[in-house]
């Protein structure tokens, strides 16, 4: 998952080389105190003055060393926390929309925030950490054998409970810190969903009760962390006993050692020095192995994200297809259920909307005519059969190619906390001024040139200071600025009054004249825009024609006549 670290290799063996450069400074240490001792014993000031200098010089290689380390670590590891906060996002907008609608958005704003960040500090801080501490374990270990072997050998025997203790820890810890991470998630799907609800909130007077769900979030995250506190600080207090223990057995046994005269007092001064080299990077263990399940958790939950499969792919030998004014659209035989499984949502539906058309979607609850709309601009993908524009399934066209050619406004439109420009330039970011005048002028988004900065406006998230039909206009008019071959509009102009809506109207006409168009009829005044009408009942296409051609059938105009009309989703 951590992909291709070579653009990085430069900090990573800087980091590396500084590491290795510190454990020898710290390796070098035993063998200069021993002699010291030694040389002290032996009067010998001359010597002793020069061993405590190198020591002292030893001591400052090893500050700067330090500082190198963890400089160029810290470096690279944000730059790989920036290459898989990009990747992870990327991924996100091509996933399926149902992926999008099963995971709550605080589980991904918590893995692409705070399991990156935690994913970084391991690779910064405590992964470099754990290698140089085997590495100096590894070299005490080696510089004690050549000391005195028994001794070096009761130390390995001491430190054999410390191995099982890991295990266990590392069994334990694994779970917890998982628990943690997903706590975490969920808090954050709490604030991110009151936040985006805050206004239903306070209108219900419901502050109170969502303050109380997230105290039980906030609550459950603070239990998980209180678990996985308890585990690490009891293995924290078993690495800490075991050294101090180790230390005071070994002292013993080593000064029985220079009493009967099988090691001089500087090897025993230089034994303990790499003990005391030993004892250090021990007792880190506990915090490294920890930071290695808390890593682990983290790298898990991204995976998680990244390995989720696309679905939707651009096929190998996809090919372009040149914007034009019109282009047909047709359905071919098209069947779709959700995720593979399920009900069938289409049953084999046939439609062809010609070129400059405009085709109405009619239908009751449940019959599928927003889904049907979906499968034009690829936000799913048939399950069988196919969705051809001018001649070509959308499958085997290029993301850019269909994203050049079809449009969309939907009944809910999605703003972006930037100016009204911006927002209306996101299918086409070249789109001149007269070109947005007239796309504005023909959604009857007029009001933009009102507001206090006019297109420079910035309009809040998801466009909160302005109304609802306010918010449809401004994406009807971001789909006329695209300039589509095709345009779907799933009732774009639900939340707009009445009056408003037969001006639009009759501005649409002018602009759907050159453009295949395909409309989710909510109401029945939609249907004064289209061409003809295509009649969908359980997934399947009752009738195609004319408004009053498709007025002959008692159910049609029953279903139009109904005191709430049932032209819904």
């Amino acid at each position: 998952m951590l992909g291709d670290l070579r653009p990085h290799w430069r900090g990573l063996a800087v980091s590396s080389v500084a590491g290795l450069g510190v454990v020898a400074t710290a390796l070098a240490v035993p063998p200069l105190t021993g002699h010291a001792v030694d040389a002290a014993g032996g009067g010998d000031r001359d010597q002793v003055l020069l061993l405590a200098s190198a020591l002292l010089v030893i001591g400052v290689v090893e500050a700067v060393l330090i500082f190198v380390r963890r400089y160029t670590a810290s470096g690279y590891a944000i730059k790989v926390e920036q290459d898989l906060r990009r990747r992870t996002f990327f991924h996100l907008q091509r996933l399926p929309l149902h992926v999008h609608d099963s995971m709550p958005s605080g589980q991904v704003i918590s893995r692409l925030v705070g399991d990156l960040s935690q994913l970084r500090r391991f690779l910064a801080f405590a992964g470099p950490s754990l290698i140089m501490n085997a590495l100096q374990v590894v070299g005490a270990l080696i510089l004690m054998a050549r000391l005195h072997l028994p001794l070096t050998a009761l130390t390995v025997v001491l430190y054999l409970p410390t191995v099982y203790a890991a295990t266990a820890f590392m069994r334990r810890y694994k779970t917890l810190a998982r628990n943690v991470r997903d706590r975490n998630g969920d808090v954050a799907t709490s604030v991110e969903q009151s936040v985006a609800g805050i206004r239903i909130i306070k209108s219900l007077g419901r502050g109170p009760h969502v303050t109380s769900l997230f105290e039980g979030r906030v609550e459950d995250l603070r239990g998980a962390s209180l678990l996985a506190v308890r585990a690490r600080s009891s293995f924290l207090t078993t690495l800490s006993l075991v050294p101090n223990l180790n230390l005071a057995i070994v002292a013993s046994a080593g000064a029985w050692g220079v009493a009967d005269g099988q090691l001089t007092a500087g090897d025993l001064a230089a034994f303990l020095t790499a003990l005391l080299i030993l004892s250090g990077p021990m007792a880190m263990f506990g915090n490294n192995l920890a930071s290695v399940e808390e890593a682990n958790a983290a790298y898990d939950r991204v995976a998680e994200l990244l390995d989720t499969p696309r679905e939707i792919l651009q096929s190998s030998d996809a090919s372009e297809l040149p914007p034009t004014d019109a282009v047909e659209l047709s359905f071919h035989d098209v069947c779709f259920r959700f995720d593979g499984s399920g009900e069938w949502v289409l049953r084999g539906v046939d439609l062809t909307v010609r070129a400059g058309e405009t085709i109405a979607l009619v239908g009751s609850t449940g019959s599928g005519k927003t889904t049907l709309a979906m499968l034009v601009p690829r936000l799913y993908d048939v399950t069988s059969g196919s969705v051809r524009i001018g001649g070509v399934d959308v499958r085997e066209l290029t993301a850019h190619a269909l994203a050049d050619n079809v449009a969309v406004a939907l009944e809910e439109p999605t703003l972006f906390s930037r100016s009204v420009r911006v927002n209306l330039t996101l299918g086409r970011v070249d789109a001149t001024d007269e070109e947005i005048d007239a796309a504005l002028r023909a959604a009857g988004a007029e009001f933009v040139f009102e507001l206090p900065q006019g297109l420079d406006t910035r309009i809040g998230e998801q466009g909160v200071s302005l109304s609802g039909g306010q918010r449809q206009r401004v994406a009807l008019a971001r789909a006329i600025i695209a300039q589509p071959s095709v345009l779907v509009l799933d009732d774009p102009l639900s939340a707009v009054d009445v009056t408003t809506e037969q001006r639009v109207h009759a501005a649409m006409h002018e602009v759907l004249r050159n453009v295949t168009t395909l409309i989710v009829a909510h109401r029945p005044s939609t249907l004064m825009l289209a061409d003809r009408v295509a009649w969908l009942e359980d997934g399947r296409v009752r009738a195609v024609g004319t408004h009053a051609e498709l007025l002959q059938h008692d159910e049609y105009r029953n279903l139009l006549a109904a005191p709430t009309p049932e032209l819904v989703r």
